[in-house]
């Protein structure tokens, strides 16, 4: 598995324990709070990579937390 197929599947993995879909959009405190701190800890990640592949990385888990698009 190459790396943008292993990170499809870290992802779809994420949404699956999460239970993260495009038509559950309202979230409680407590989602809305999970939600902020897996950004936060991804734009810290993005923040300390130190390669190509680590910033890479960050902004597609960043980007995955955005459930609307």
């Amino acid at each position: 598995m190459n790396q943008p197929e292993s990170m499809i599947k870290r992802i779809i993995q994420m949404h699956e324990k999460f239970n993260i879909s495009a038509d559950h959009i309202e979230f409680s405190e407590n989602e809305k709070k999970f939600r902020i701190v897996a950004m936060q800890e991804e734009l810290y990640e993005y923040e300390e990579a130190n390669t190509p592949e680590d910033n890479l990385d960050a902004l597609v888990d960043l980007e995955q937390l955005n459930v609307w698009e």
